[in-house]
C-alpha cells in the first residue's frame, strides 16, 4: 500500500509530487513488514520532460519504469501513454497468466482461448477470473509540453487505460487510502496556488492518508518539485 501524488501550482507552470517512501516486505514467519530505503524513491526521472510516480507490485513496477527509460526524450506525450498503456496490459497478461491461468494448467491466455475440452461451466468460470483479475499497479506520468506541465494516470482500476482527471491539475492513485483523500484535495487544491501552498497541502494529504494505515504507508514524504 502507497500513496502517490501530484498536484500543478502556478496555473501549470510547475508540479509538486509527493509519495511515501515505505517498502512492504515479507518476514521469514509470512507475515509483512513496512520499512524505508533512504536512497529509493517511488518518484522516477525519464528524462528532463517527463517523470512517473509508481506504486504498488515490484513484479510490475520495476520492469515497467525501465521500458519507459528507453522511451526517447522526443517523443509525444500521446505516444509515450499510447506506449505505457502497451507495455503495462502486457505486463497485466504476464501477471494473469502467472498467478491464474498457470493454477489450472495454462502457460498462456493463447493456451486457454484454444483449449476445445474444456467445459461451458469451467470456461465460464475461469472467464470470469480472467475478466476479474486486477493488478496492485499505480502510475501517475507528469510531463511538460509547450512550456506548462500535466498530470496523467495511468491504473488497473481503468483496465490500463489513462483516465482524464475529473480536476485537471491533481491526481493521487486508486488505492483504498489515496481514496479516502482525495475528498480533502478537491476542496482544498487550485490550479493557481504556489508551490509551497500545493506542496504543504500534498504533505499534509500524505500524512493523513499515513494516520489512516500506518502499518503499511512509509513515514517519511518524498518530495520532488518541477522546475527544480
Amino acid at each position: 500500500m502507497s500513496i502517490i501524488l501530484a498536484g500543478l501550482y502556478d496555473d501549470g507552470a510547475g508540479v509538486v509530487m509527493v509519495a511515501d517512501k515505505g517498502r512492504t516486505g515479507i518476514n521469514p514467519d509470512g507475515t509483512e513488514v513496512t520499512f524505508e530505503l533512504k536512497d529509493v524513491s517511488k518518484i522516477k526521472k525519464i528524462n528532463d520532460n517527463l517523470y512517473v510516480l509508481l506504486a504498488g507490485d515490484t513484479a510490475i513496477t520495476i520492469p515497467f519504469y525501465d521500458y519507459l527509460k528507453e522511451i526517447k526524450p522526443n517523443t509525444t506525450l500521446d505516444r509515450v501513454k499510447e506506449l505505457a498503456t502497451e507495455k503495462y496490459l502486457s505486463l497485466k497478461k504476464t501477471d494473469l497468466e502467472e498467478r491464474v491461468l498457470n493454477h489450472f494448467g495454462y502457460k498462456t491466455l493463447d493456451d486457454f482461448k484454444k483449449d476445445k475440452t474444456a467445459t461451458e461451466k469451467f470456461i465460464s468460470q475461469l472467464n470470469w477470473r480472467i475478466m476479474t483479475h486486477a493488478t496492485d499497479f499505480d502510475c501517475i506520468i507528469v510531463a511538460k509540453e509547450k512550456g506548462s506541465y500535466s498530470i496523467n494516470v495511468l491504473s488497473d482500476f481503468h483496465s490500463g487505460t489513462f483516465k482524464k482527471q475529473d480536476m485537471g491539475h491533481f491526481a493521487g492513485g486508486y488505492g483504498k487510502v489515496s481514496q479516502q483523500i482525495m475528498p480533502v484535495l478537491r476542496d482544498t487544491l487550485r490550479q493557481d496556488m504556489t508551490k509551497q501552498q500545493v506542496e504543504k497541502i500534498l504533505v499534509e494529504a500524505m500524512k493523513h492518508g499515513r494516520s489512516l494505515s500506518p502499518k503499511y504507508i512509509g513515514k517519511t514524504p518524498d518530495v520532488k518539485t518541477l522546475p527544480d
